[in-house]
Parts: structure tokens; C-alpha cells; sequence
């Protein structure tokens, strides 16, 4: 009975959280869901699939770009800021993730359940680099018809 009223206060929470991001969504046209994924959580499977793609244990060549090519390397044999395209393309498992799971649910209550995952990237700076990331047009990726899209990130720091 203990156990089921704490499940019951969480769920309460939940929904009264959710209802809050509706209507600062409603109000200011994008939201700020901090915490969606706490490190105790389980974020081992995007930690373990970082390192691997930036090492190039896991090969993602075709695409792995530098989105700071626009000035000379900064770090010898290190990406300005470093991208890779498609991710979840590259890692079994990733895309069922608790950040993609959660971000995708968090969308659908804001924007309908007609929404659906399209592309993910994944983007870094290393130490020293010192330098800006240019203005790009992260919709201009998409793989679905211009209607609509949310973006949803996540920051390690």
C-alpha cells in the first residue's frame, strides 16, 4: 500500500509537471525541461556511445564533420566542434534511450501524438578549441516534410 501511494505522488507529479511545460509552451512557444534525465538515470548508454564515436571505435566517417572549419584547427587533429550526423544510425539501442524516450513523449503531449522522431546529432567541443559555432539551420536536416518539428537537446554541462 506504501509502495502504491508513492507511486500514485509520482504520478501526480508528473502530470502536474507536464501540465505546467503545456502552458509555458502555450505561453512562450518553446520550453526548458531541465533535469529530464538525471545521471543515476542511465546515461551510461550515451556516455559509452560518445566516446566510441569520437574515438572512431565506432566508425562515422561519412558523417562526421567539423562545424567549426570555417578557421584554421585550433588543437592539432581535433575537430573545432565536432558533429556527427544520425547517431542513433550508429548505435543499437540509442535511440530507445531514456532522453530520446522522454523528449519524444514530452513532444507529443505538446504538439500531438501524430509526432515522430526524425534525425538526432550529436555535437561537441573539446578543450581548448575556442571557437564559436557558426549560425546553421539545424531543420534544414530533417528527413520528413517541412510541416513542423521540435528540437529537443541535451547538455552535459
Amino acid at each position: 500500500v506504501i509502495n502504491a501511494c508513492a507511486q500514485a505522488k509520482q504520478v501526480e507529479a508528473a502530470v502536474k509537471w507536464l501540465e505546467e511545460m503545456k502552458a509555458k509552451f502555450a505561453r512562450d512557444g518553446y520550453i526548458v525541461a531541465e533535469d529530464i534525465v538525471l545521471p543515476a538515470e542511465g546515461l551510461g548508454i550515451y556516455r559509452e556511445s560518445v566516446d566510441a564515436m569520437c574515438s572512431g571505435e565506432i566508425d562515422c566517417a561519412d558523417w562526421r564533420h567539423d562545424l567549426g572549419a570555417h578557421t584554421d584547427p585550433v588543437v592539432e587533429d581535433t575537430e573545432n566542434t565536432g558533429q556527427i550526423m544520425w547517431p542513433c544510425d550508429r548505435v543499437a539501442g540509442l535511440g530507445e534511450g531514456p532522453f530520446h524516450e522522454r523528449s519524444a513523449l514530452l513532444a507529443k503531449v505538446l504538439l500531438g501524438d501524430d509526432v515522430r522522431f526524425d534525425f538526432d546529432m550529436l555535437i561537441w567541443k573539446d578543450a581548448l578549441t575556442k571557437t564559436e559555432t557558426p549560425w546553421h539551420q539545424v531543420s534544414s536536416l530533417t528527413r520528413l516534410p517541412a510541416t513542423a518539428s521540435a528540437d529537443c537537446r541535451c547538455s552535459s554541462g
